[in-house]
Order: structure tokens, then sequence, then C-alpha cells
């Protein structure tokens, strides 16, 4: 083979690669959770959508099947799984920790763990996370560079 086919199949090769590189990033992409530190913004409690409790932080890591974070006093990790935009996030565990302070920190675990497992589905846009139960917004997250 003279060099100027071994060049133009060579360029051929790259190309391929490249595309079938794309095509599979994309194809084994997980419906941009995964990898991303969610922070809530809003949840709601009683149908009206609230920010956390001042000093509290309440985290999610979507991260191979698993997400796990913070509920504003206890860590906890729970198993999830998504078809498109649908999502169903299995019971969680948590450490046992009790805080008083910020006063109503407890409920506000409860009640964000609880909106977690009750996602039906969930759409990002613009690097916001946001989860619905029933057709319902119940969470609403930010990511990274998103304030």
């Amino acid at each position: 083979m003279d060099d100027q086919n071994w060049l133009k199949y060579g360029a051929i090769g790259l190309v391929a690669i490249g595309f079938f590189a794309i095509l599979w990033f994309a194809l084994n992409r997980v419906d941009g959770l995964e990898g991303t530190s969610w922070s809530v913004e809003t949840l709601a409690l009683d149908g009206v959508s609230v920010t956390p409790i001042d000093g509290t932080e309440l985290t999610a890591i979507f991260d191979d099947a698993a997400v796990a974070g913070t509920a504003g006093c206890n860590g906890f990790n729970a198993s999830y799984e998504t078809d498109g935009d649908l999502l169903s996030v299995g019971p969680a565990a948590s450490t046992l920790k009790f805080c008083d302070q910020p006063a109503g920190i407890m409920d506000q675990e409860v009640a964000y763990l609880t909106l977690l497992q009750s996602a039906d589905r969930f759409d990002i846009d613009g690097g916001v996370l946001t989860m619905y139960a029933e057709d319902s917004q119940v969470l609403s997250f930010v990511g990274p560079n998103t304030d």
C-alpha cells in the first residue's frame, strides 16, 4: 500500500473511532444525574415550595444506581433506577444521629427523604434538577456553578 492510501485509510479509521467513541459515551450517559452533587433549592411541604432551613444542607449524588447525600442532620443512601425521565428511588438508609438545632431540622430531614422516595419523574434544565411526584413538583436541586 502506498503512503497516500495509508493516510487516507488511517484518517477514515480515526474518524470512525472518534464517531463510535462519541456514540458510546452518549448512549452510556445516565440521564444527566450521575456524578453531579445536587443541592436542594426548594422542597414541597404541604403543597408549598419552601427553601431548606438556614444552616442545613440537603444534597444528593447519583452514582452507579445509588443515591447518597446529606439530609440536614444525617447522611443517607438509597438505590435508584431511571427509564428516560421516569425515576424510582428505593427506601433510604440513614445514620441515626439526632440534631436539635436549628429548630425543625429533624422534621425537614424526614420530609426530604420522603419526598425523594416519592419522586416518580425528573427533569434537568440549565443545571437545575426538578423532581415530580404525580405531576406535582416536590424537589428542586441546583448543581455546581448554577448560583
